[in-house]
């Protein structure tokens, strides 16, 4: 994880954004908060899934704007980056 406070033991950066790698087994089920007038991309590194009903495979990326979660179903094991971004 990176983060710009290093919160958790992450690494440290100088941006007010955090990138998380998440793992989701074939069959999962995930859901994170967003926090009011955050943004967040997703990347997919690999996999199949679906995330807030719209469904992405490997080298997909998805924008999550004006939402207040963001949950991910996989369908194959999946890999994916999550950032949470400031408003544009």
């Amino acid at each position: 994880m990176l983060s710009p406070d290093g919160r958790d033991g992450s690494l440290r950066v100088f941006q007010d954004m955090t990138l998380t790698r998440w793992a989701l087994p074939r069959g999962r089920s995930d859901s994170l908060p967003i926090a009011p007038g955050r943004l967040m991309w997703l990347q997919v590194i690999s996999g199949a899934l679906t995330v807030n009903d719209v469904k992405l495979t490997t080298g997909d990326a998805l924008a999550v704007v004006e939402e207040s979660r963001v949950t991910l179903a996989a369908h194959d094991d999946s890999e994916v980056l999550l950032f949470d971004l400031p408003p544009v």
